[in-house]
């Protein structure tokens, strides 16, 4: 497989980026569904592809991978000062 076609397969879709902001964001899986609209198994289903993707074997090791790519940022929104 080329490069450019395998950077494809592991760059998250629209949805998986909406899941990992609110993965980052420390919300569990329950509450993610609701916000979604979408059954807990979809938002399960999208944080293994997101760890499969990031070759993560954590949320720890996502989060990093997130930050790293630009995905979610650290800053804290003036609420959380």
């Amino acid at each position: 497989m080329r490069n450019d076609a395998r950077d494809t397969l592991m760059t998250p879709t629209p949805r998986e980026l909406e899941v990992l902001a609110l993965i980052c964001d420390g919300h569990p899986t329950k509450r993610i569904a609701e916000l979604l609209g979408v059954s807990v198994k979809t938002v399960a289903c999208h944080r293994e592809k997101l760890l499969e993707k990031a070759a993560a074997h954590d949320v720890v090791h996502l989060f990093r991978w997130a930050i790293e790519r630009g995905y979610v940022s650290v800053e804290r929104k003036p609420s959380e000062r």
